[in-house]
């Protein structure tokens, strides 16, 4: 995490008129742009090496996060923002909708986990209950063709 966030930062010094809020904000999102891209493909690429599965498949699992976090820079600026002109107790009236959003999105993923947990148990369900497709289901969630064999 430490180099991704010295090349976003160093990225973000190198832009100049941060003075004016529009120059800042953009650069700012820019630099999380950079930061959450090279946090992710390292991220990927260290758990596809422990793992032994494609980057790729690693990329496309944290995509959705990836898009959660930089969906979260103009708040985190304008936060920023909010502490320098205004100051510190400020700052804090966004820790509430921070904090809310960050426990929605644990909830989403808790959710689609046990939908996963609970189509793959209907699927064993079939395949043993039917002995002439046994195992079909997981054959087909491994297929090239669907998401699960990607």
């Amino acid at each position: 995490m430490t180099s991704p966030a010295i090349l976003s930062a160093f990225a973000l010094q190198l832009v100049p008129s941060r003075t004016d809020p529009r120059v800042d904000f953009i650069a700012t999102v820019g630099a999380a742009v950079i930061y959450f891209s090279l946090n992710v493909l390292v991220t990927a690429t260290l758990v596809s090496l422990r793992d032994g599965e494609p980057v790729t498949k690693q990329l496309r699992i944290a995509g959705g996060a990836y898009l959660n976090m930089l969906a979260l820079a103009p708040v985190a600026w304008l936060m920023a923002l909010t502490y320098a002109t205004v100051g510190w107790w400020a700052a804090i009236l966004f820790a509430v909708p921070v904090y809310t959003s960050r426990l929605a999105y644990r909830r989403f993923v808790e959710v689609r986990a046990m939908f996963t947990e609970t189509v793959s148990s209907l699927a064993a369900a079939v395949d043993k209950r039917d002995k002439f497709s046994g195992d079909h289901s997981r054959r087909v969630q491994r297929s090239p063709w669907t998401s699960g064999g990607r």
